[in-house]
Formats: C-alpha cells, structure tokens, sequence
C-alpha cells in the first residue's frame, strides 16, 4: 500500500509526544549515516570524471602542484 507524504504526515502527528520525539531523532540520525563503501567509491568516481571532462572541455585551467602548495604556504604565514 502506498501511502502519499500528508497521508503520513497525518498518521506521525497523531502519535504522542514522546513517540514523534522518538521518530524525529531516529530521521535525523539517518540523515547522519554514511553511505556504502561502494556508493562512495562510485560517487568519487563520478566526480572525479565530472573534472575531468571540464578539464577536456576547457573549463576549468590546471594549476601545477608546486604552486597550489606555494599558495597555501603563503597563506599559512
């Protein structure tokens, strides 16, 4: 059975108070969860291809190393 977003929403909010406390901290715990090993490895992979491809593309310009490091070098005086 599916049930629509107000449909639940109406169904939380008539539970006492202590049980919508209880719900809400579990919700916002899992908010916190990390994702998967592999779901992270995949999201990595996609970004690091997103650069690359704005690399390829001319969007974006390299900066050599040496310099980044120089930069934050400075940066830290």
């Amino acid at each position: 059975m599916n049930r629509t977003l107000g449909e639940i929403d109406k169904e939380v909010l008539s539970l006492p108070p202590r049980d919508r406390a209880a719900l809400a901290e579990h919700l916002l715990a899992s908010l916190d969860e990390e994702p998967p090993e592999e779901d992270v490895e995949e999201l990595w992979y996609a970004e690091a291809e997103r650069r690359y491809q704005e690399y390829r593309e001319g969007k974006v310009k390299m900066i050599p190393a040496a310099e980044v490091f120089a930069h934050v070098r400075a940066s830290l005086r």
